[in-house]
């Protein structure tokens, strides 16, 4: 979850394709900071289910762009972030459903690269590769602490493509998949040694994004947008051991939607500001509900 959050999108990372300009080495540089509140429940053995906060920030430089004879664009760059969350634990314990078991927080420092390929019509095509540090804690009501080590790996291939509904108005087809894999550190609390094995997380994204554009008297752009997406996860289930014989089984299967509005202004001819707001809530029967703010700026060169 919180490596998947750092990595984001395209547009919650760079605002909008029509940005990405310049060329060249080191065109420009970006930044992200994100943030909310969430809660989410997983089907397995124990049922878990987490409530709290979940932010972070990031920042990224775009290392090359080219502008090819076709009027294609690519920008090649990297990014750094850091990332929180901070929950209330709850699941199946003492023969007792949706109990109190006690709380979570965990850092997740990631580093990324990016490629991405704009066409002369504004699709665009996205790639990211993203490592994640994990480190943090839990502790049981009972007081008993127990360190989380381990790391994640995130990739991501995004596409979209604007279609012009009128002169200042374009609804924007989107899709995304996302491969994630967690490891775990084996540690120990006061009672067991526990061990960690993790399947490929499979996430999918279907989204349409209704975006305008227009320009003030100073010849600035600005795009308000609003956005819907369907997010599926498939394929994730993770397994806890317990001093090698009892075992704990959890599956991040899920479906929810996702409803998100903001704006991206173009400030002047360097830098460029976004930001929006979000909403998600589930589709299936595995509580899920989160709502979240996004907030961008990006300066060319």
């Amino acid at each position: 979850m919180i490596a998947r959050q750092a990595l984001g999108t395209f547009h919650q990372r760079q605002g909008d394709q029509q940005l990405l300009q310049g060329d060249g080495a080191v065109p420009a540089s970006w930044g992200q900071a994100y943030g909310g509140a969430l809660r989410q429940q997983w089907s397995g053995t124990v049922s878990p289910s987490l409530d709290g906060d979940l932010y972070g920030f990031k920042v990224g430089q775009d290392l090359y762009a080219k502008v090819g004879d076709s009027g294609y664009r690519q920008h090649i760059g990297i990014y750094v972030s850091h990332s929180r969350l901070d929950a209330d634990v709850k699941g199946f314990a003492l023969a007792v459903e949706n109990r109190s078991v006690g709380d979570l927080e965990l850092d997740g420092g990631s580093v990324g690269a990016y490629w991405t390929l704009v066409g002369p019509q504004g699709g665009y095509l996205d790639a990211a590769l993203q490592y994640t540090n994990l480190d943090g804690r839990a502790r049981s009501d009972r007081g008993d602490k127990l360190n989380i080590d381990g790391h994640a790996w995130t990739a991501s291939l995004e596409s979209g493509y604007p279609i012009a509904l009128s002169e200042r108005w374009v609804l924007e087809p989107q899709a995304q998949v996302i491969a994630q894999k967690v490891s775990l550190d084996s540690a120990s609390d006061s009672v067991s040694h526990i061990s960690h094995d993790a399947q490929v997380e499979l996430t999918g994204r279907l989204g349409v994004r209704l975006e305008g554009a227009f320009k003030g008297s100073s010849d600035r752009l600005l795009q308000p947008y609003a956005q819907v997406n369907l997010w599926h996860g498939d394929g994730g289930r993770d397994t806890l051991t317990f001093d090698g014989v009892d075992k704990i089984k959890t599956d991040y299967r899920y479906t929810s939607v996702q409803l998100e509005s903001g704006v991206v202004a173009q400030v002047n001819e360097a830098l460029s500001l976004h930001g929006g707001v979000q909403y998600t809530a589930n589709l299936d029967s595995r509580q899920q509900e989160a709502s979240g703010v996004n907030l961008g700026l990006r300066w060319q060169f």
